[in-house]
């Protein structure tokens, strides 16, 4: 089909019948630009419209696809154009559909990387990534070190302890924590498992932990972060515990102090050990001292 061709003879056949280009697309449904991209050979019109234009234009199908008005033609003739303009078409859909799936192809792809590159900055920004295994493994580990401080299992809590952190002292038995507070002071920290026996010792039950948030602080550091339940004589106390690890490590706790839901004189007393008791990396003398109140 010579696209020119059909263009020039809408156009002529438009101007006959008196219609503008908007007159003759408000008739047919469809865009006035449309009407211009035929006129100017860039396109020809959609196989649904033909019969509708052929019929406002008083023409038929076989003039509209040649170019030109046919007094007559012969049935062989007729045979050819219809195989020609058929194939044309069906070329045209071909080609359509092909920019159209390669368009959505690459819509696609670049949506998918804009979810991927906004989930990720949004996780960079915010740490908030709930599928990122250093954020799963320091869940994991925390969990299992809470746990086992309310199930009192010395075994799991020194377990857990000496796999997940690089810090020696750590291995001690609970059966010999009153070598702790014996001797020179500065050489007996308490580690975890000691400290929990001294919970046990005084009355101090971890209750129950719930997960709060999480965060990435940066170079490879995770931090996650537990409402703690702690229960003294049936009183139940609030804190936070946050635990963080770099490389499966932790490399530190810390734990804030509760409220003063415990009251009563040994209140000051109970509030430290509890308070102390995830403070890895401090005052061993105020520790210790607080073990012996």
């Amino acid at each position: 089909m010579d696209k020119q061709k059909i263009g020039d003879f809408i156009k002529k056949k438009r101007k006959e019948k008196g219609f503008t280009q908007k007159e003759l697309a408000d008739k047919l449904f469809i865009t006035d630009r449309a009407i211009s991209k035929w006129e100017r050979g860039i396109c020809c019109p959609d196989i649904s419209i033909l019969r509708d234009l052929c019929k406002l234009l008083d023409i038929n199908i076989n003039e509209l696809l040649t170019g030109e008005e046919l007094d007559m033609i012969s049935e062989e003739d007729k045979n050819n154009l219809l195989v020609e303009t058929v194939k044309a078409y069906t070329d045209i859909y071909k080609k359509k559909n092909k920019n159209l799936l390669i368009f959505t192809v690459i819509i696609l792809v670049l949506y998918i990387f804009l979810v991927i590159g906004m989930y990720l900055t949004f996780n960079q920004l915010t740490g908030r990534d709930g599928i990122n295994f250093e954020v799963m493994q320091t869940k994991n580990i925390a969990n299992n070190i809470l746990k086992a401080l309310e199930n009192n299992n010395y075994q799991e809590l020194r377990d857990n302890i000496n796999k997940y952190t690089d810090l020696d002292y750590y291995n001690e038995d609970e059966n010999k924590c009153s070598e702790y507070l014996d001797g020179d002071i500065k050489d007996k920290w308490m580690g975890p498992v000691c400290r929990l026996k001294d919970f046990n010792d005084n009355g101090i039950k971890f209750k129950k932990h719930k997960f709060a948030y999480q965060s990435y602080v940066g170079q490879g550091e995770y931090w996650v972060t537990y409402e703690v339940t702690i229960n003294y004589k049936d009183i139940d106390s609030q804190m936070v515990v946050s635990f963080a690890t770099h490389n499966g490590k932790i490399n530190h706790i810390s734990g804030s102090c509760p409220g003063n839901e415990i009251g009563e004189r040994e209140y000051n007393t109970i509030r430290e050990k509890i308070c102390l008791f995830f403070y890895y990396y401090g005052d061993e003398d105020m520790y210790l001292k607080t073990m012996n109140k």
